[in-house]
This record gives structure tokens, sequence and C-alpha cells, in this order.
């Protein structure tokens, strides 16, 4: 028997595609989020992140991008700042300097992308920091899963992807930054 892959699609974009003209793919929630952080460099990557999520949402689920669904429910408390949540597609996202990242699957998927740097300085202790976070994110304690490292698109920094499932994946990865400029123009 053979086993299809289950494909994944990892979407990578930058602060480059940080502009004004990006609000206007956001709801109210995701601007306001992103006008909390008092970096401007925060302040990108979660407009960047909010933006490259819809885009990517819509892309996968064949839907115009006004009609994607996001919710962030908190299951400890219930405000608006969880996990990012869409029917019918699994999605993580994560940001670290300049680089946004986003996974969209049929299973559950955890990413992370951290700044070599940070690693070192924050947490010598692991090496496969961006492993630990991933995890985290797919939200999975126990069973089996499958990890892949990521090559970054600029050199600096580490990238994790786990998918829950023992069959094996294809990854799929593409320019965000392309594909947010195609929707903001």
């Amino acid at each position: 028997m053979i086993i299809k892959p289950i494909p994944i699609t990892v979407w990578w974009a930058d602060l480059r595609s940080a502009s004004n003209r990006i609000s206007k793919i956001l709801d109210s929630t995701e601007i306001a989020k992103a006008e909390n952080y008092l970096n401007p460099a925060a302040t990108g990557r979660s407009l960047v992140a909010s933006a490259l999520l819809r885009v990517a949402a819509a892309n996968q689920l064949g839907i115009d991008i006004a009609d994607v669904v996001i919710t962030r429910t908190c299951p400890d408390c219930g405000q608006d700042h969880g996990k990012p949540n869409i029917t019918s597609l699994e999605v993580s996202v994560s940001h670290s300097g300049v680089l946004v990242l986003v996974a969209t699957a049929s299973v559950p998927v955890g990413v992370d992308v951290e700044q070599l740097a940070d690693i070192e300085r924050f947490h010598p202790e692991k090496p496969n920091w961006t492993e630990y976070e991933a995890l985290l994110k797919l939200g999975q304690k126990t069973g089996p899963v499958v990890t892949k490292t990521l090559t970054t698109p600029i050199p600096g920094y580490q990238a994790t992807l786990v998918a829950a499932t023992t069959d094996p994946i294809e990854i799929t990865e593409l320019n965000g930054n392309k594909i947010l400029e195609s929707f903001l123009s």
C-alpha cells in the first residue's frame, strides 16, 4: 500500500511586507493587537503574521480573503488572544526578528522560528528550542508526530515544524512577501 504524503504549506514573509496598506485586509481585533506593542518591529511582525495567515487560509480554502474567519479564544480565560483557529484548516504562526512563518495543513501542526542569537542567549541548555516551542504550539502532549527542521530564507535563524501524524508529510514553501504584495496592490 502506498501512503500519499500529507501536504503542508509553509509561508515565509518578513518585515518588508509591513506597510500601512496591510491593515486593509485585517480585522479590528488584529489591528488592535498590533497597536498594543510598544516596539515598532513587534507591531510589524504582528501585522504581517495576521495578514499572511489570512492570505494563506484564503488560498488553502479557496475562498475570498474577506470570508476567512479566525478565532483566537484562549482556552484558559476566554479572551481573544489564544492560538488562531480556522474552521476546516489547521494552522500555526510564529515570528522572530524580521521573519514571519505560517503553516497550513489538514492535520494539526505547530511551527516556531527563532533568531539563533536569542536561542544561544536565553536557552543555551536547549539547542532544539524551536522544536520544543513547535510542540507546545501543536498542543499535543503525547502521540506520534513528524518533526522537520525548516531552512529559513535568511541566515541566523532556526525553525521547526511538527505535525500530528505518523504518515509522511510533503512540505511546500512559499514566498509570503510576493503573495501579500499581490493582495495589497
